[in-house]
């Protein structure tokens, strides 16, 4: 029998009615071994290293795969299937040389709910909600008042414009705003149709008066955000990042929020995770975080988890995988 290690809780992985995906392992002959609970999330570190060739494939969030992983998990283990469609914390190339196979779920999977995140940090930043909420409501400072920002009229601009900025995009059309992007990939039929303009960096962060990150935590984009960026941003602007915290210099976004330099940020990613309390963003009244909830959706996960176990089950029924990462 073919054995399977989900490296993660039922919490996060399975939301499917009757557990669909653990079921659709089972029917493929799979025997399933899951680590975590509702107060651990993550298979710990010390039964990472206490891992063998013991499992034919491994469904994976949280985990680390370097070559000290894989020189323990293979031969045996033949593919790795990321529940999701970041995967930084694996080494593809590597895994690859090590005859293992990695997968990603669709982007498209969890996109929606990743756009309306962002979405609803943009208008949680304009219109203060948690302070609103917070300090006014809660603590009775009923008729105290703050002046709230309309988006109508801004120019809203997007660091990469894969599937979730596209929605992002298409969510926001219609609240009369400008739009515009930067990425590497440029995909102008998707820009076209969603009347976006594709712009160098520095005018990304020239002319943008709010700016949603959208981009993989590569090495090419480790604090891309940085002194030097927010420098060059307006004056008052702000910022959101449902991507990845790496992609943020976060003792730079601080220094840029207390100057004034940006009016606020928000953020459903920080580096590291989970974030220290003592972290000085959450000091700040004009920062927003939450945490790493972005496109945790009923409709999303459902569609996440079983395209990922579709995976490990195409891989040994001899089919290409959908989203080969290597």
């Amino acid at each position: 029998m073919k054995k399977v290690l989900i490296s993660f809780s039922n919490r996060e992985f399975d939301p499917c009615e009757e557990g669909m995906a653990h079921r659709m392992l089972r029917e493929h002959g799979f025997e399933i071994t899951q680590y975590g609970d509702d107060e651990h999330v993550f298979i710990p570190q010390q039964e990472i290293d206490k891992l063998g060739q013991d499992y034919d494939a491994m469904i994976s969030m949280g985990v680390t795969v370097d070559e000290e992983f894989l020189k323990r998990v293979t031969p045996r283990m033949k593919i790795i299937a990321r529940y999701g469609s970041g995967y930084d914390e694996i080494d593809a190339k590597l895994a690859r040389e090590y005859g293992v196979t990695v997968t990603i779920s669709k982007e498209d999977e969890h996109s929606n709910g990743v756009a309306e995140t962002a979405h609803a940090l943009i208008f949680a930043m304009l219109y203060h909600i948690p302070q609103f909420y917070c300090e006014y409501v809660v603590n009775h400072h009923w008729h105290q008042r703050v002046q709230n920002i309309q988006l109508r009229g801004k120019t809203v601009g997007f660091f990469g414009f894969g599937m979730i900025a596209q929605c992002l995009a298409q969510q926001l059309q219609g609240t009369g705003i400008r739009m515009i992007a930067t990425d590497i990939y440029p995909n102008q039929e998707a820009a076209d149709r969603l009347g976006v303009t594709f712009v160098s960096f520095d005018e990304l962060l020239e002319t943008s008066d709010i700016i949603s990150i959208h981009a993989p935590g590569t090495e090419e984009n480790y604090h891309v955000f940085n002194a030097a960026a927010f420098a060059k941003m307006k004056e008052g602007a702000y910022l959101v990042n449902a991507a990845r915290g790496v992609l943020v210099d976060e003792a730079a976004l601080y220094a840029a929020l207390v100057s004034g330099k940006l009016r606020a940020a928000a953020a459903d990613t920080l580096h590291p995770e989970p974030a220290a309390l003592d972290n000085p963003l959450f000091t700040l009244d004009n920062f927003i975080a939450t945490p790493h909830i972005a496109g945790h959706t009923i409709e999303g996960r459902k569609k996440l988890c079983v395209s990922t176990v579709q995976a490990v089950i195409d891989y040994f029924d001899g089919k290409e995988p959908f989203f080969l990462v290597n």
